[in-house]
């Protein structure tokens, strides 16, 4: 007797346009490291599920189709109503009731797929209408705070709403969500309007989870870098930092010796032998 595999449903939210990116290029196409931001998603959501993502845009960002083309499937938000409306939207496209569905930012590039599968994991083995992600960054201010009770998670307190003793928790959202896909079809339609903002919430969806007597598990990412966004220029020229940094160890672990790292730029798709040495000032750009 043969035991059925779960079936994975990957979405990616990318219909943000990113106006404090200060640019006519959609957010998710801006490049670290020689590869547009969305490429590190994709990458890490097909090697943890195997499976083709489903790519969610909006009007302003449909020229991320152009880049991405037939490596994933595709859906449209329109008008941009919110991430609980983007869920809403990537789901009236997928046709079937996957086991899981695993929502992603298309802003978190240094995300891994490890991550992706724990989060995955934990969903399954605890039967849990919803596992998160979570960090303990050393600053959380702007971010939800997670209130737990017990080792659930009870709730989602926006930073704009929590009280002083909620402010004090150092455990964050980090937006990062594998649902129950039964449970989410029964339930994502029943998301509410914002009172401040007309938006749906993914968030609101823990509270109906709970509602339901269903628990939500929160699974801690240790490196928070893992699910930081992008959000300006600042934040990309952050992250970039540190992904050109790990591609360097790669290399050096791999037998490349580098005279002067600081100096020595490497993108994300160059490939490099055994013994290599590169010299100071070296710059190593594209498939090379």
């Amino acid at each position: 007797m043969t035991t059925r595999r779960p079936t994975i449903r990957v979405v990616i939210l990318a219909a943000g346009l990113g106006t404090r990116m200060r640019s006519r290029r959609a957010k998710v196409l801006h490049p670290l490291c020689g590869r547009p931001m969305l490429g590190y998603v994709i990458e890490a959501a097909v090697e943890a599920t195997g499976g083709r993502p489903l790519v969610l845009v909006s009007p302003a960002t449909e020229a991320v189709r152009g880049v991405f083309a037939d490596q994933v499937d595709w859906a449209v938000q329109d008008p941009p109503l919110g991430t609980g409306h983007a869920l809403q939207a990537a789901m009236s496209a997928v046709h079937n009731t996957p086991d899981d569905v695993v929502v992603l930012s298309g802003d978190t590039p240094l995300l891994t797929a490890a991550t992706i599968t724990q989060l995955i994991r934990q969903r399954q083995r605890t039967k849990a209408a919803i596992a998160l992600g979570t960090i303990v960054p050393e600053d959380a201010t702007g971010y939800g705070r997670i209130v737990r009770d017990g080792g659930d998670v009870a709730r989602i307190v926006e930073d704009k709403d929590a009280s002083k003793a909620e402010r004090a928790i150092e455990e964050v959202n980090g937006g990062l969500y594998a649902f129950d896909g039964a449970w989410l079809r029964t339930r994502l339609n029943d998301l509410t309007p914002s009172p401040a903002t007309g938006e749906l919430y993914l968030t609101e969806l823990v509270a109906l989870a709970r509602g339901d007597g269903r628990s939500v598990v929160p699974v801690e990412v240790d490196d928070e870098m893992e699910l930081a966004g992008v959000n300006d220029r600042v934040q990309l020229a952050t992250l970039e930092a540190d992904l050109r940094w790990r591609i360097l160890e790669r290399h050096l672990l791999a037998g490349v010796t580098m005279e002067d790292p600081g100096t020595t730029f490497v993108d994300a798709d160059v490939e490099i032998g055994q013994d290599v040495v590169l010299e100071p000032n070296v710059l190593l750009r594209g498939h090379t």
